[in-house]
């Protein structure tokens, strides 16, 4: 892919709606991802469940949504349904069969890891295309919150 169909991408997440307003979930686990990446946490494409990033996820959802009226902070949910996008691609598990909600210990047993490409995450080491993608997702999914 080329930077611009992430930029695309980042735009075009498939999130819910709610009294108007889009959920704002994905965009912040994907600024989480960013954060990890830009501090060197994260050294590979493929992202663990770990508490590193459920710290990260919560401490972005307090600095961009804080307390909501209207969405509640789920990194589980997030991190599962953020498969359907193409930028997202889930390792599951031997299960049998994957629930439509997740606690963090249902996350982990239905779920090793979560992978994005190798091409994204290399855009995410550059800091020019990190700033790019990160005021695309502030820009379209936390701004909207407060308007």
């Amino acid at each position: 892919m080329e930077f611009q169909d992430y930029i695309d991408a980042f735009s075009h997440l498939h999130v819910n709606k709610k009294q108007g307003k889009l959920a704002p979930h994905k965009a912040v686990m994907l600024l989480s991802v960013i954060d990890l990446v830009e501090d060197g946490t994260l050294q590979s494409n493929v992202i663990l469940i770990n508490d590193r990033l459920k710290e990260q996820f919560r401490k972005n959802w307090d600095r961009f949504v804080g307390d909501s009226s209207v969405f509640n902070c789920q990194f589980s949910n997030t991190f599962a349904h953020l498969s359907s996008d193409p930028l997202w691609t889930l390792h599951p598990l031997n299960v049998n069969s994957i629930p439509k909600e997740f606690s963090i210990g249902k996350l982990r047993e239905c779920y090793s890891s979560a992978e994005i490409s190798e091409e994204l995450f290399e855009a995410l080491k550059d800091k020019n295309h990190c700033a790019h993608l990160r005021a695309v997702l502030i820009g379209k999914y936390i701004c909207q919150l407060f308007e």
